[in-house]
């Protein structure tokens, strides 16, 4: 299926929505962005994002107190 959708992608630049899908198995995006992230565990895409994710992945886990979310 991703293989499909971006055969000839080798890095992926990811925004904060699709690893809260992944994270939070999101009902209807999870089944891309799990796929998404196989290719990336397996090396076939190499993964990029920003300093900007980070702070915004981690601003609810701090404000919530939960430190497996922050793990």
């Amino acid at each position: 299926m991703v293989e499909d959708m971006l055969p000839d992608v080798t890095k992926l630049g990811i925004d904060t929505a699709p690893i809260i899908y992944f994270v939070q198995t999101h009902p209807i995006y999870d089944v891309v962005v799990s796929a998404i992230f196989k290719q990336i565990a397996a090396g076939r895409i190499e993964a990029v994002t920003s300093m900007i994710t980070l702070t915004e992945l981690l601003s609810w886990p701090i404000q919530q107190g939960s430190l497996q979310l922050q793990a």
